[in-house]
Parts: C-alpha cells; structure tokens; sequence
C-alpha cells in the first residue's frame, strides 16, 4: 500500500538464464497499457550467463484510491522478445494525519523501510552471497574410465555412450547448469553436450557420460571434453575418449572379442537361456544370421558388445559365401559321377 499521488520506484531481480550475455542493445519492453505506467525508461543490465541484476522502474501513483497495475514487462533484443513476464500491482491510499502518525510510532523508533528499499537491501544480500560463492573455485578430477578404453575398435558411425568416473575436488557443489562441451583438437563429437542435472557435492563421485557418434572415416579420433560452469568457466581435469575406427578387424582383434564377450556373465546367463530356441531353430534347418537375429530380437541387451555390433554385417555375406561353396561342390561331385 502507498500513500495516493507518491512515485516510488519497483525493482525486480532479473537472471540471464541462457546462454549469451546481455548487451547494451537489450531493452524493456511492455505489452499492455496499464493503469500505473512508468514515468521514465529504464535500463536493462548487462549480465553475463547465469549472472544476476536489477531492473527498476519509476512509478507515479493516481491522485485516488484504488488497486493500479502496471504493464506487462519483458526483455526484447533485436526486437524480439525473451524470457518471461513481470509486473506489479500497488494499492493507493489516503494520506495519514501527521498527528495520529505522531502518536502511532514512537519518537525513538527507527522509520519503516519503503517497499523499493527492502526490496534493494535483499537483492544485495544475495549479490554479496553470489560474490562470495563466485570467489570459491570449482573442481573436477578424473577417477577412471568405465568403457570404451584408449584406442579401442568401434565400427563406422557405430553408437557410443562414453562414461567417466569424476570428482568433484573443489570447495562447493558444482551450479546448477554445469555441463560438459567439447574442446579444441577434437576429431569427433565437436557438436556434443551433456548438462549435469543432479546436484554434486564437495568430495563426491558422479558417473559422467556422454552419447556419441563414431566417424565414418576408419583410423584413430579423439574427441576431447572438459566441465564448464554457467558463467563459462571452464574447470578441472580434461576428459577424453581414443578410438580406432575400422570395418574389418583383424583375426587377433575379433578374437580377443570374442573372449570378451563370452566372459560376461550376463551375456553367458542370456545364452544358457536361449540355447533351447537355438537347437531348435538349428534342427529346423534356419540360417546362422536368422537365428543370431532371432536371439537379439529376444535379448536386445546383446547389441551393445563389440564382437555383436562387428559380427552382424559379417553373417549374411559369409553365409551366402558358404552356400555358394557348398552348391559348387555337389554339382562337381555330380558331374564326376556322371562320368565314366
């Protein structure tokens, strides 16, 4: 409530939440006429992401009594708006006597905050704590690879989920809005991103991935990560995965593969379960790449190893190889028969 006929000036605690800086060229806008309009223009504060500032208004009340309200309020750049709406609504009063005022509030008694100081006094209360976390660094180290090692064999354009086992080293839980980006040197995932969504705390650990792509193009690539605060800070260890892209691995490789593969315990529990669809499949005289389609099919866990993603493509070619072999044999046989 304020007295009828007063200004007074309504400030509003505004955060960049995006991903570029406000510049001088965002302004305040407003939509609607309102019953209680600004007297003046006011500046919008140039803000870096995930920083904090104030915006204020200038306000002259009506010479009546009655509930105003001003405009709706945004933020536009280039003419477009953003970010959300804002406005407030103030009630006007008659003036109080001197008199009756006098004998309300005792002369000792410190004079009441206006409503445009209070609200100044708890935003600079949360300036100076913003300022004082800001003064504490973030901290993030490496603890161990979970999958896909250095130099590792994926096959073209195969899909990989790299996961890391990281730290948080420093003072304070990371920000909300902390997310990985790629860096400089990267020859895949340059476009990849994953922002941390659940809340790390000082010392502990947090499984860190990221869904990734691998090149077309066969060989060795690196794609290179580090964490980056809202503000764009980046911080802490560096963070990288090594492949070696190829469609055709050799003996040794599809081997240790398949050592691998049938070392997992899962992967042999699913096989022990499916063995009697296999046998069955086999007497009806089905094709290997059916049946192994069948069996995934079934058990899609299967898609994810290595020796499956690498054996696939393989099955069909080199089943039609064999059956081509097979249709040469009997017909030299038959034709060795015949003759006498």
């Amino acid at each position: 409530e304020v007295e009828v006929g007063t200004k007074i000036t309504k400030t509003w605690l505004l955060k960049n939440d995006g991903v570029s800086p406000w510049t001088s060229e965002v302004y305040l806008g407003k939509q609607t006429k309102g019953k209680l309009n600004p007297v003046s223009d006011s500046k919008v504060p140039e803000l870096l992401p995930g920083k904090e500032g104030e915006v204020s208004v200038t306000l002259s009340l009506p010479s009546k009594e009655g509930k105003f309200r001003t405009p709706n309020f945004f933020l536009c750049h280039d003419g477009k708006k953003f970010g959300d709406r804002f406005w407030a609504t103030v009630t006007a009063i008659k003036p109080k006597s001197a008199d009756k005022d006098l004998a309300k509030v005792p002369v000792e008694d410190k004079p009441k905050k206006s409503y445009s100081q209070v609200t100044k006094d708890s935003v600079s209360k949360a300036d100076a704590k913003q300022k004082a976390d800001v003064k504490e660094p973030l901290g993030a180290h490496f603890v161990r690879d979970v999958n896909f090692p250095d130099n590792c064999l994926v096959a073209p354009g195969q899909a990989i989920k790299k996961t890391w086992v990281i730290k948080n080293t420093g003072p304070r839980a990371w920000p909300r809005g902390t997310k990985l980006v790629s860096l400089d040197g990267s020859t895949f995932g340059q476009h990849s991103t994953v922002e941390i969504m659940t809340k790390v705390g000082k010392g502990e650990q947090y499984n860190l991935s990221i869904d990734l792509v691998a090149p077309l193009e066969t060989g060795k690539h690196t794609a290179r990560f580090q964490l980056m605060s809202p503000q764009g800070e980046q911080f802490g260890h560096k963070y990288w995965i090594n492949i070696q892209v190829s469609k055709f691995p050799s003996n040794k490789e599809l081997k240790s593969m398949a050592m691998e593969f049938l070392a997992d315990k899962e992967v042999v529990s699913v096989l022990q379960e499916e063995l009697p669809v296999v046998i069955k499949e086999i007497r009806q005289g089905k094709k290997l790449a059916s049946i192994v389609e069948l069996v995934i099919s079934k058990r899609p866990e299967l898609k994810k190893h290595q020796f499956v993603i690498f054996i696939r493509p393989f099955l069909q070619s080199a089943e039609r190889f064999m059956g081509f072999q097979l249709d040469a044999l009997v017909s030299m046989y038959s034709f060795w028969a015949m003759t006498p």
